[in-house]
């Protein structure tokens, strides 16, 4: 019996001849419009991210990485290998935690424009244009979102394992592998792709920045494989020992293959506003309306922060996330976010410089706040906040957010995308660059190529934490 014949029954046999044949023909407008807008946003995020301290790391592996400089490295002038391109950018695209989120029916969370960057490479080694890049973003969406609905959320394993299957799926699209081909490298994919959950607990580590470009790229490599006659175990996700023994114990697998009539999983990605976990954005808007009402925060007696009861938030209100030492911690910290936008009326990555953790207000704030998990009403739209103010003179403020700006509930038109993408690339583009960018990618199908996007992505620049080019 072939490959083919051995898959034509199984689940993964079935989403690799979905993918396959998910042309951009196949999705509705509103989902197309959605890819281009998150493709620009995770743009932005990535040179915003450029200056960090966990991709400098990753850039320094390029030399060593290998020859054939096929694919385009944002803020590098030559090219590199399409896999150290996707490592790099990747790591570049998760850095400030700006990129966006994807509330999971598992209840848990992710990002799946962390998997753009595997789009960018292939469509641009390969040749082929925008209207390919966009299928495959979409492709990838829909796989991630719904693996990540099945994935237990107290397992041992991070929930970016979801991208080694997605990966593989934006890649194997991409080189046109036909579906027999496509389902082992999906099960490769998924066979090679499960961090640690370690990554996300405690004092959260630089590797936090890098988990989901290591992982995309072995779903990239699990592909290459494929094409090369690279067999895989095409009992990864229905065997005994396949992802349900491992990430998602008792799931309905045939899920993962989209029916006819389903709503795109994309239409329930949230932008986010602030850079920081994505289930802070409810508590983040709520500190800066609660600021707007409170006026002199020498009023303030105490703050009670009530979230979801879920297990985020019982993790992030233990004692520890109230004194964040590094920044990677202090954008999961509900304690700081809060603080930060309350202090400054904002939260952007000008509120992370200079160990802002640290600031003597800062920390008599975060004193003064207590996080409690409650029982609070929740779904795809965000993750609901409930601020409860006292104040020294008896009085009382009160602030609830059930749907942050940027939820699916609240979605981000393509205003707010592109006043974020510019805020982001400010002092790392020129302004007449980023209008360039803003213009091809909001117009992606008409690029016969990708070179003139990814050229002058090449040429961007590290912005300083102000958005202003450092000396």
């Amino acid at each position: 019996m072939d490959a083919k014949a051995a898959t034509q029954d199984a689940v993964l046999g079935r989403l690799a001849g979905w993918v396959a044949g998910a042309g951009l023909e196949t999705w509705p407008a509103a989902a197309v419009e959605r890819a281009r807008l998150f493709l620009l946003d995770t743009l932005g995020c990535a040179i915003a991210g450029l200056g960090h301290p966990a991709v400098g790391p990753v850039r320094g592996l390029l030399a060593g990485l290998g020859a054939h400089p096929a694919a385009s490295v944002i803020g590098r002038a030559d090219r590199a290998p399409a896999t150290s391109a996707v490592l790099v950018n990747g790591a570049c695209v998760r850095a400030l935690d700006l990129n966006d989120f994807y509330w999971s029916l598992a209840g848990g969370g992710g990002h799946p424009s962390d998997n753009i960057p595997v789009a960018l490479a292939v469509a641009e080694e390969r040749g082929l244009g925008g209207k390919a890049a966009l299928a495959a973003i979409l492709a990838g969406y829909e796989v991630y979102c719904r693996l990540a609905d099945l994935m237990d959320t107290a397992s041992p394993w991070d929930h970016v394992g979801a991208s080694g299957l997605a990966g593989a799926a934006m890649a194997g699209r991409l080189m046109g592998l036909p579906p027999d081909r496509l389902a082992h490298a999906l099960a490769l994919g998924a066979t090679y792709a499960h961090p640690l959950a370690a990554l996300r607990k405690g004092g959260i580590s630089q590797a936090k920045a890098v988990s989901n470009a290591l992982v995309a790229v072995q779903g990239m490599l699990g592909a290459l494989l494929a094409e090369g006659g690279l067999t895989g175990p095409l009992a990864a996700l229905e065997g005994p020992q396949g992802l349900p023994a491992t990430l998602m114990p008792g799931a309905d697998l045939a899920t993962l293959v989209p029916a006819p009539g389903d709503a795109p999983r994309i239409l329930d990605v949230a932008v986010k506003i602030f850079p920081c976990i994505g289930t802070g954005q409810s508590a983040v808007a709520a500190a800066i309306e609660l600021r707007r009402r409170l006026g002199d925060r020498g009023r303030l007696r105490s703050l009670l922060a009530l979230l979801p009861d879920a297990p985020v938030v019982r993790v992030q209100s233990q004692p520890g996330y109230r004194r964040p030492q590094d920044r990677e911690t202090a954008d999961h910290s509900f304690y700081f976010l809060i603080a930060a936008a309350l202090v400054d009326g904002e939260l952007t990555p000008r509120q992370f410089a200079g160990d802002r953790w640290n600031d003597p207000e800062i920390l008599r704030i975060m004193d003064a706040i207590t996080v409690r998990p409650e029982p609070l009403a929740r779904g795809l739209s965000g993750f609901p906040a409930r601020l409860v103010a006292e104040l020294h003179d008896g009085g009382r403020i009160e602030i609830d957010v059930a749907d942050p700006p940027g939820s699916p509930a609240a979605p981000a038109d393509a205003a707010t995308v592109i006043r974020k993408f510019q805020d982001c690339v400010a002092g790392a583009l020129p302004d007449a660059r980023a209008a360039e960018v803003v213009e091809m990618v909001l117009g992606l199908e008409r690029l016969a190529s990708l070179e003139p996007l990814m050229a002058i992505l090449r040429g961007a620049r590290a912005p300083d934490a102000q958005g202003a080019q450092p000396a």
